[in-house]
């Protein structure tokens, strides 16, 4: 399970390194921001969006959980505890993100949305926008 992560994590690494210098909407698992250097290089490259969710929230979200390694083969009350411990360990990086939006009541449908509609809004401001674009 061990290997499964560190495999999942690596081609995360791979895909930012590989996206950080065009203009790209991407989704990260919930521990990228935590590995060596990612929290700075995706600071530092473009608009970080965190979607925040109660640890119960996630539970439901994740089901079983079954293709999820660090949840996997533990029932509902140890991944709840599992979620919980998580968050609390990573939520000092979580915390850097230029924007958090809470997803608690969004479905999945208006979620896509509410993040078309903030990327929108961003790229009005960006400081990269200044002085005329395309």
């Amino acid at each position: 399970e061990t290997r499964v992560e560190a495999h999942f994590r690596a081609l995360e690494r791979s895909l930012v390194m590989e996206l950080e210098s065009g203009d790209a909407v991407v989704a990260l698992g919930g521990g990228a921001m935590v590995q060596p250097g990612m929290s700075e290089r995706l600071l530092q490259s473009g608009t970080v969006v965190y979607l925040q969710a109660q640890p119960e929230v996630l539970l439901q979200r994740v089901g079983d959980a079954g293709s999820r390694p660090l949840l996997r083969n533990l029932d509902s009350a140890e991944r709840l505890q599992r979620i919980r411990a998580l968050m609390e360990e990573r939520s000092p990086v979580y915390a850097q993100a230029h924007v958090t939006v809470a997803t608690d009541a969004l479905e999945p449908e208006n979620l896509q949305w509410a993040i078309e509609d903030l990327v929108v809004r961003i790229e009005r401001v960006s400081p990269r926008n200044a002085g005329g674009g395309e």
